[in-house]
């Protein structure tokens, strides 16, 4: 089917789209479509946000009447995921009354839109709808506006120190070994889930001690998390002499102090220690979305938010609601 034709089916029906999802609702269900494919899409995915999904009885039934529709992917907590193919009798660019089917297979279960209800103020009357932890979600603009002036002054002033933020980087990736040590220690495994703690220590030490958050964040706690992959083999080794070779803590750390400058020593290091590396990039891949975060990043993240706003009937854009209260305020 041509992803065109579609398009325009979703935008007649006022659906705003955001890097081939489309964002709307569907009477009182918030909706995102996503339309994978250039030209041509042959496959077209929708998740309502509800209130609850059923448990139980009342799900095996809702289940079972929606495979009947489409494909079911998810009913569970706030979201149901449902994915229809190009087949014979069912033509993609009538997704609008395939959703209305689908709706309305949820209204006869007992499934209720989501509560009218905004999840950052915690209050009602919302104006409009955003994606907001991953589902399509009654807000207040004016809560999200806040939130980007917030994050704008963040950009623009973003104050901080570079050293005071590598000393934090230092203190925090050095927490970030001790589950690793203790599990070495401890359990004689190595888990490697336990590396995303040295970046995610790094970085939070950078960040709790005021260092700047730019690209110098994500460089300092990357850096910081490979100087401390050489600090746990270092204390491993102690470890090592102290429970194989029966030193005491002393003895131990003044052999390790006379190796420390064979540079042969380091070069031994780095060999034995190339798994460590690997879990390490594991880690930073895993705290990936925490360790690149910025000023600049979290702007832009709001910014994307806002970009998938549709606004409730009878609802004002926040642009057009402070003209209005600006005039009344002259008069």
């Amino acid at each position: 089917m041509e992803k065109q034709r579609i398009v325009q089916t979703l935008t007649a029906c006022g659906f705003r789209e955001k890097e081939s999802v489309f964002y709307g609702v569907v009477e009182e269900y918030p909706t995102m479509v996503a339309v994978p494919g250039r030209d041509q899409a042959s496959t077209i995915t929708a998740t309502f946000t509800v209130r609850q999904a059923p448990a139980g009885a009342l799900r095996k039934a809702l289940v079972r009447a929606l495979k009947e529709q489409a494909a079911v992917n998810q009913v569970q907590g706030k979201t149901i995921v449902l994915t229809w193919q190009e087949r014979k009798g069912q033509r993609l660019e009538e997704i609008d009354g395939l959703m209305q089917t689908a709706v309305q297979t949820l209204k006869s279960h007992n499934v209720e839109g989501p509560e009218d209800r905004c999840p950052i103020c915690g209050q009602t009357e919302c104006d409009a709808y955003v994606r907001y932890n991953g589902r399509y979600e009654a807000v207040h603009q004016h809560c999200i506006g806040q939130i980007k002036t917030q994050a704008q002054r963040q950009a623009a002033s973003n104050q901080g120190s570079y050293v005071l933020g590598i000393v934090g980087a230092l203190v925090g990736g050095l927490v970030g070994i001790i589950p690793t040590v203790l599990s070495i220690c401890l359990l004689e495994r190595i888990w490697s889930l336990l590396y995303a703690m040295i970046p995610l220590g790094a970085y939070y030490g950078y960040k709790l001690c005021g260092g700047k958050l730019n690209r110098a964040a994500l460089a300092t706690s990357i850096i910081v998390s490979i100087l401390d992959v050489y600090v746990l083999q270092l204390v491993l080794v102690v470890i090592a002499l102290i429970t194989e070779y029966q030193y005491t803590m002393l003895e131990s750390l003044q052999l390790l102090r006379q190796i420390v400058g064979d540079g042969e020593f380091w070069v031994n290091i780095t060999t034995s220690a190339w798994d460590s590396f690997l879990f390490l990039a594991l880690g930073i891949w895993i705290a990936w979305s925490q360790i690149s975060r910025t000023h600049k990043s979290d702007l832009k993240g709001i910014e994307n938010v806002m970009e998938t706003m549709t606004l409730k009937a009878g609802a004002q854009p926040m642009e057009q609601q402070d003209d209005g209260m600006e005039q009344t305020l002259e008069g």
